[in-house]
């Protein structure tokens, strides 16, 4: 469901697209009010290069974390890896499947409630 739900980064893949380097974020759902939404994954991508180096920062400042600029090194990126932030989602229609799919429309660094 749309909602804004608390998540924690299980891993992170750093991958080349058409126009830009970006970072493959996979989180995963916690502290749900539901128990059955606890444990879900998202995905959730972040240039680190160009117009959308904003998205890398705006998920930075959502995990309670600073980055100053510069190189984003392997170092940096794996020292968010357990951290959590809260994500605020969307459902969309896979073109490719037709099913419904949760997407991660974006990070928030504060919420009143879960």
């Amino acid at each position: 469901m749309p909602d804004v739900y608390r998540a924690r980064i299980d891993s992170v893949q750093h991958k080349q697209g058409p126009k830009a380097q970006y970072l493959g974020w996979r989180l995963k759902t916690i502290d749900c009010v539901d128990p059955d939404d606890n444990d879900y994954t998202l995905f959730f991508n972040t240039p680190i290069e160009g117009r959308g180096l904003g998205m890398f920062t705006d998920f930075c400042t959502a995990c309670g974390v600073r980055w100053e600029g510069g190189v984003i090194t392997p170092d940096f990126v794996n020292s968010l890896k357990g951290l959590e932030l809260n994500v605020e989602t969307s459902i969309t229609v896979n073109p490719n499947t037709g099913k419904d799919q949760t997407n991660v429309k974006k990070c928030v660094a504060q919420i009143d409630a879960v």
